[in-house]
């Protein structure tokens, strides 16, 4: 027994653990940590390469087929591949470009992407690339026509201001609400009808929710995106100003390829997918830019700089 070895009462050894191997273990761990923040941080300050991903919603299959059509078509002529990378969770499509997961998305227009930036914390910018225009839809489990919606209906509304906005002024539009003209009417909400000649009951349900709830409503005004299109009473195009943008993160608005993405997004051949192309067939959902209105609040809609050599961090 060694007599630098402490002993119990009862004549046991007690043996002392060297510190060694845990010391050569914590400056194994530290190192590795230096080694893969150092990596993970140039990996960050390097920008995006000319492979980029661009985010869109599973819900809208329509914008998975334009970005491959961007790809095979056009990203060519601009020195780039893109590829479709799709979210069922739009908050994740938002956290996704602002961790640079993806380098864009053309999931909302920039009014929701000012909610949602103030709600999540993220910094999403909406470029003046407008992609497409939003088709609103009006379906209902029961009726086949809009005169056929009687008096007290039960109306489902999105919830998130935004879209709210826009399905109420279809509503005025089609003549069965009045919305006061003394407010904006891309902020516009249910406070802000002034007659409701047919005293429809107005209940704002969360976009999301909408198709899987709408048999609980006599009608639905909302996106068309996952309705049985034998629900569908009608189409009617959203304004231009919720025509969603590329909208790619703050800090790689300057990132070279995230500007040639900006300028393949913005060159003509995507509305013409929409007029002449395979776009067609989603007419009901999404639809080319009605260039034909003018821009509101035109201040808002930020080019990309086509000259950028370098990323801001």
């Amino acid at each position: 027994m060694s007599s630098t070895e402490p002993t119990t009462p009862g004549g046991f050894t007690i043996q002392k653990k060297s510190k060694w191997p845990w010391i050569a273990g914590g400056v194994v761990v530290a190192i590795v940590a230096v080694v893969l923040g150092v990596t993970l941080a140039g990996k960050e300050d390097n920008g995006f390469d000319s492979h980029l991903k661009v985010a869109y919603s599973t819900s809208v299959p329509a914008a998975k087929d334009l970005i491959e059509y961007v790809n095979e078509e056009i990203a060519p002529d601009y020195g780039i591949t893109v590829e479709a990378v799709g979210y069922g969770d739009y908050d994740a499509i938002y956290r996704s470009v602002d961790e640079h997961t993806t380098a864009a998305h053309i999931a909302a227009h920039r009014y929701w992407t000012a909610e949602v930036n103030k709600r999540l914390g993220t910094d999403n910018f909406a470029t003046d690339a407008e992609v497409f225009t939003w088709v609103g839809s009006v379906y209902s489990p029961k009726y086949r026509s809009l005169d056929e919606i009687p008096n007290g209906a039960r109306v489902s509304i999105p919830q998130e201001p935004s879209v709210q906005a826009q399905q109420l002024q279809v509503m005025a539009r089609l003549g069965f609400i009045e919305l006061d003209q003394s407010i904006d009417p891309l902020f516009v909400s249910v406070k802000d009808i002034t007659a409701n000649p047919r005293n429809w009951q107005l209940t704002p349900i969360e976009l999301s929710s909408q198709p899987r709830v709408y048999k609980d409503f006599d009608v639905t005004f909302s996106g068309g995106e996952g309705v049985d299109p034998a629900s569908l009473i009608t189409n009617v195009s959203l304004p231009r100003a919720y025509s969603p943008p590329l909208t790619v993160a703050q800090d790689r608005r300057t990132d070279p390829n995230v500007v040639k993405l900006y300028e393949a997004f913005k060159d003509p051949r995507v509305q013409e997918w929409f007029t002449q192309g395979g776009g067609k067939e989603y007419e009901t959902i999404i639809t080319a830019v009605a260039t034909d209105q003018p821009l509101v609040n035109p201040e808002l809609y930020v080019p990309l700089d086509p000259n950028a050599t370098d990323s801001e961090g």
